[in-house]
């Protein structure tokens, strides 16, 4: 889908977390996030990222890239990931929750970006790599 970035569509509350609140600084998140995908889709699309279990973005390989590219695709993925780590926060900060429950949160957004992940990217599911199947 040409409009994903990396921010699920389709988000419900879960308990007394709502993880589709929204704050200035969500927002200001959200939309480096959106920005940075345009670098990061072509990594997600050929396999060399993949989502991670636990949420956060995964380098897979680094197959036909070169060293400057592999230095942008490691500093791209690691701005991704310290992203959702604050995003995270900011949920839990707007939801006036116990920050303990950022794990809750991350767990969450896990499963969310996963489900919302187009057809071909990798997840990993129980341990293991796998292309997300056509439906």
């Amino acid at each position: 889908r040409a409009g994903f970035h990396l921010m699920p569509v389709v988000l419900a509350a879960e308990g007394d977390i709502n993880i589709k609140i929204d704050s200035p600084a969500i927002r200001a998140i959200t939309e480096q996030q959106a920005a940075r995908m345009k670098k990061l889709r072509p990594h997600l699309d050929a396999g060399r990222v993949g989502i991670a279990a636990s949420g956060d973005l995964s380098i897979r390989n680094e197959d036909g890239v070169d060293l400057k590219g592999k230095k942008e695709l490691r500093e791209l993925v690691d701005a991704e990931n310290a992203s959702r780590a604050e995003l995270y926060k900011e949920v839990a900060r707007a939801n006036k929750i116990d920050p303990a429950k950022v794990e809750e949160i991350r767990k969450l957004w896990a499963q969310a970006w996963m489900n919302e992940a187009p057809a071909g990217w990798w997840i990993q599911k129980d341990g293991k790599w796998q292309q997300k199947p056509k439906k």
